[in-house]
């Protein structure tokens, strides 16, 4: 999760960095004070707590059951300096991203509403916004080992806390809430582009890390990878009926798992 905190923190402030080059390092935000004062603090600090003190590998039993799997954690698995730079650089590739989708595509001279307005900064802002956080929460996602309750509260509902904060603060005063000003309802959520860009800028995102853990785990398994497989085939074993004969190739799936662990 150490990791996470680099990710989401460079991912969010590349995507500052270079806006603010666009507008000629003027000090303009495309992001309102307050929503941009509350990402660390609010939107997504509740997931990473949560995966950080209940997401676990395998159980305890299978812990026990093979002690070489702490050797990762003697050895500095995963916060040695190519952990923490591709984490990072998973953080860079993704803001460039989510930068050339939104801004390409989310120009200030497209007109999405009925009435021809143009797109405003603010607007393509909560875009951009909603899309990194959306983004951030799917990378928590996709390397999530096991789910609780607990871990969907986490993330869906810091995903959820920030549809609710563009309601309930859109909702203020002008003198308040003053660029979030019925942003969303009037004028946000109301476009078809909007909900779009949130479901293709996170999946385009993601994706690349995805693809490149998966092909890791199939081709260069971690140990905790193999004994997680081997958790999963114990528990399907333990639902098979017993007058069912369980073919030969799962029974000797153990075998290679057991000379894998020893090496």
């Amino acid at each position: 999760m150490i990791c996470f905190f680099f990710y989401k923190c460079l991912l969010f402030g590349i995507t500052l960095f270079v806006f603010n080059g666009f507008a000629c390092f003027s000090g303009t935000f495309m992001y309102d004070d307050t929503y941009m004062t509350l990402y660390n603090v609010v939107f997504t600090a509740a997931a990473p707590v949560v995966i950080g003190m209940f997401d676990r590998d395998v159980d305890k039993s299978m812990s026990l059951q093979y002690p070489a799997l702490y050797k990762q954690g003697t050895q500095n698995t995963y916060f040695n300096a190519w952990a923490i730079s591709g984490w990072l650089f998973s953080a860079v590739y993704q803001s460039g991203i989510v930068l050339v989708m939104v801004l390409v595509g989310y120009p200030p001279w497209l007109a999405d509403r009925a009435g021809g307005q143009a797109v405003t900064m603010y607007q393509a802002g909560v875009l951009m916004f909603s899309t990194i956080l959306v983004t951030v929460h799917l990378q928590l996602v996709s390397i999530m080992e096991q789910w609780t309750w607990l871990h969907h509260l986490a993330i869906w509902g810091s995903q959820a806390i920030w549809w609710v904060f563009l309601l309930a603060f859109g909702a203020f005063p002008m003198s308040l809430s003053q660029n979030l000003y019925h942003l969303f309802v009037g004028v946000v959520g109301a476009s078809p582009q909007y909900w779009l860009f949130v479901l293709l800028v996170p999946v385009a995102c993601v994706m690349p890390d995805f693809f490149v853990r998966a092909l890791r785990r199939h081709l260069a398994p971690e140990p905790h990878q193999l004994v997680a497989e081997r958790q999963l085939l114990e528990k399907r074993k333990s639902q098979i009926p017993r007058n069912v004969v369980v073919p030969l190739d799962e029974r000797q799936q153990q075998e290679p798992l057991q000379s894998r662990m020893h090496q």
